[in-house]
Parts: structure tokens; C-alpha cells; sequence
């Protein structure tokens, strides 16, 4: 190593005793440093899933995780949004605009449609079979982001004081959002693997009224889990049979083949 990076053998030495310290190599007699092996994390019980938090320590754990997000050499996995060119095509969006403001002028000068764009809503419809969705351009409407349309869709089917189900973890603007429409989480055990616990979730309707339910069965954020289908189709007949409204968080769904 001291030869193939030019450094001094002191510093490689020193490099893989701090390595060692972070449990990340472990030495060999005779044969220098390995690579440690990766320890089996044991997973969170179903079982063991805490209350909704109260509206302080909700404030308190958006704060933390904003703070770190300004921080420097942080890997930002809070809020699905991975940075670098080989996760967002930014240069070719950048192309792509550029292109239409020279060559679709009506496109910026001109006021959009109440529902959307005809293109834009009919290339959901074109492409929505390979995510499942099989409908109509009359049928969408096109919202400024997925907050304004679980907004939308959680005033649809709910009154101020309903419970609305959610997964535990759930995507963290959930909260301040079920708190301004007046809403109360009902927070339901979700596997790191396996996803929400539909098991869990018909136990709790046999005593507890649910208004909706917001889930996010396809690559979970924070947790990144998909639902088996199995799982998802019990889901489906299981808010189906209970009339229970199922709101999915489906941000994530265009960019995998869940």
C-alpha cells in the first residue's frame, strides 16, 4: 500500500490502526489487515413499536434531522433524495428544458390546464401499466408535489379528529401534516424487510376505527423495504373487506419495478 500511494509506511500503519479502531479491518498475523466481516444487526421486534410521538419530540426530531442534513460529508438517506449524477439525471434535464423554452415557448407563456398538462397526464397513462395503474387522463390530477397530494387525499376521506393509520417508521412530514389537518396517528408496526404488519393492522381494526391508512409499500422511506405482493394484495382485500380508504405514498414507484 505505502508503495502503490507514495506514502510513508509510519502513515499506512497509522490508516489501518484506525481502521482497526472502527471495526472496520482486523489484523492477520503474517498477513497484514482484512476486511471485518459484517456483523448481523438484529432486528427491531414488531412488537416493539412505541406510541406516536407528541407534537414536541415531533418538532425536536424533524430539527435533528435537518441539522444534519447541513452538515458536511453527511450521506443524506432521510428523505429519499440521493445527490450525485449517478442517481439524478440533472444534466439531462438541464438539456431537456433548455429545449423546450427554445422550441415550446407556449409552454411557459401560457397557464396550465386546472387538471395538468394533456402531455404530461397522458404520458401517466401511458406509461401507469407498468406501475399497476390502469385508468384515464380524466381520472389524475397533477398536484405541486406528493405533500399537496396526501394532503389532498387525507382532507378527501377524513374529518378533524379521525385516526389515520401509518407505518412505524413512516416518511417524517407525515406528522406535522396529520397534526394540521387535525388528525391522530395511529403508528403500526412495519418489518425492515417485510414491510407494514398487515397482521398487526387487522388486529387493531377489530377495536380501532381508522379513517385511512398512508402507506408506502414500494421502496419505504426511511426504511427502503418493499412488500412482498402477497403482502400487498392481503393489504388491498383487507381495506377493501373494512371500506378502510388505503392513501399509498407511491413517490418512489416510477423508478423501480415494484
Amino acid at each position: 500500500m505505502a508503495l502503490q500511494r507514495r506514502l510513508s509506511l509510519n502513515t499506512v500503519i497509522a490508516a489501518y490502526r484506525q481502521q482497526e479502531d472502527a471495526g472496520l479491518e482486523i489484523p492477520r498475523p503474517k498477513a497484514g489487515f482484512a476486511v471485518a466481516p459484517r456483523l448481523s444487526v438484529p432486528e427491531r421486534s414488531l412488537r416493539d413499536t412505541p406510541s406516536a410521538p407528541t407534537a414536541p419530540l415531533q418538532q425536536a426530531l424533524m430539527a435533528r434531522v435537518l441539522e444534519a442534513q447541513r452538515r458536511p460529508g453527511v450521506i443524506d438517506l432521510a428523505f429519499a433524495g440521493p445527490r450525485g449524477r449517478q442517481f439524478y439525471p440533472g444534466a439531462q434535464l438541464a438539456r431537456h428544458t433548455a429545449q423546450v423554452l427554445r422550441h415550446g415557448q407556449q409552454t411557459v407563456e401560457t397557464y396550465a390546464r386546472p387538471n395538468g398538462s394533456p402531455r404530461l397526464l397522458a404520458q401517466i397513462v401511458r406509461r401507469g401499466p407498468r406501475m399497476g395503474l390502469h385508468t384515464h387522463s380524466d381520472r389524475l390530477l397533477l398536484t405541486h408535489g406528493a405533500m399537496e397530494a396526501l394532503q389532498l387525499a387525507l382532507r378527501a376521506v377524513t374529518r378533524s379528529g379521525d385516526a389515520v393509520g401509518i407505518e412505524a417508521p413512516s416518511y417524517i412530514n407525515l406528522y406535522p401534516l396529520l397534526a394540521t389537518l387535525g388528525l391522530q396517528a395511529i403508528e403500526l408496526p412495519t418489518h425492515p424487510q417485510q414491510g407494514l404488519d398487515v397482521d398487526a393492522l387487522e388486529a387493531l381494526l377489530e377495536h380501532t376505527a381508522l379513517a385511512a391508512l398512508v402507506v408506502m409499500p414500494t421502496v419505504h422511506n426511511p426504511l427502503g423495504c418493499t412488500m412482498p405482493t402477497s403482502a400487498k394484495q392481503r393489504l388491498a382485500e383487507l381495506g377493501n373487506a373494512r371500506q378502510l380508504p388505503l392513501i399509498e405514498d407511491a413517490v418512489p414507484l416510477i423508478a423501480t419495478d415494484g
